[in-house]
């Protein structure tokens, strides 16, 4: 999907941690519908879906597996992540700010109604 890239970000040598993995929400988006300034639909593995949790599941996936490989390759490091599915990570509200603010699409959906 092309709305999103996983990134490791670092906050300096004040921080926590040396890395938080995080999505990114991108504007140059053709796999991403919304309507509304809401999320309507995403294009995964050849079709167009609409089931929001199942985007939560993948994108979180996405984020545990590229945490797992940063953290193989800088093991003397302190990596945290940011879960779309947890609530304080405020992942999902970037999300919904992201959707209000992309422009609609002009996809058509059911066009044999």
């Amino acid at each position: 999907m092309d709305f999103y890239d996983i990134t490791a970000k670092t906050f300096g040598s004040r921080a926590k941690q040396d890395y938080t993995i995080m999505p990114e929400f991108n504007y140059l988006a053709e796999d991403l519908v919304c309507k509304g300034g809401s999320m309507y639909a995403y294009w995964y593995d050849g079709l167009w879906r609409t089931n929001q949790k199942d985007l939560i599941r993948i994108i979180d996936k996405e984020v545990k597996d590229y945490t797992r490989d940063f953290q193989t390759k800088h093991a003397d490091r302190d990596v945290s992540m940011k879960l779309m599915s947890t609530h304080s990570s405020s992942v999902m509200e970037s999300f919904q700010k992201y959707c209000k603010n992309m422009p609609e699409s002009d996809v058509e959906f059911n066009t044999r109604i």
